[in-house]
């Protein structure tokens, strides 16, 4: 359990400008791209934690993030799942929206992760999808919407709150308007 949230936001900070500067960076390396993983997984499960610890506002449980959605065409096991393009139908986009912890769940459980980069050669994004989803979807997220993401949780401050008891005696947090 998470007490005070300050370490885990300036920690969070750090991954963000991590990631916020592979938008600037045009040299291709594979430590560059581990480096970039690790700052989008690490985010992800500190996001999720933060979250499971009641200590983001209650607001940010509504925000979604802008993604595209793309159809599974071929059923994707451990053999094919770089290959995204022979599974997923990526001519056909759909606009999509996942909110901030079912995108941190999907990241965490993701079966397939892919960074994507412009013609620049810098970030522009990256495809994931989990192990549950794997046969249903292909997500895709811009990086600025996630940097975007993470910097209002970076900037969060939780006031106040509102709990109730469930029927087996735990608490629930509600909207505290």
């Amino acid at each position: 359990m998470i007490f005070d949230s300050r370490p885990w936001k300036k920690e969070l900070s750090k991954l963000s400008q991590i990631i916020y500067r592979a938008r600037f960076k045009t040299k291709l390396s594979e430590s560059r791209d581990i480096a970039y993983e690790k700052a989008i997984f690490i985010s992800a499960y500190i996001v999720r934690k933060l979250f499971e610890a009641s200590k983001l506002s209650y607001k940010l449980k509504e925000i979604s993030c802008p993604i595209k959605k793309y159809p599974n065409i071929k059923h994707v096991n451990l053999f094919k799942w770089h290959n995204i393009d022979q599974v997923f139908d990526l001519n056909n986009p759909a606009k999509h929206s996942l909110n901030i912890k079912k995108l941190c769940n999907y990241l965490i459980h993701s079966f397939i992760f892919i960074l994507s980069y412009n013609e620049r050669n810098s970030l522009n994004g990256f495809f994931f999808t989990s192990d549950k989803e794997k046969n249903n979807s292909l997500y895709f997220i811009q990086i600025k919407d996630f940097i975007n993401i993470l910097q209002k949780i970076v900037k969060d401050e939780k006031i106040h709150s509102r709990y109730i008891k469930d029927k087996n005696g735990d608490l629930k947090e509600i909207d505290p308007s």
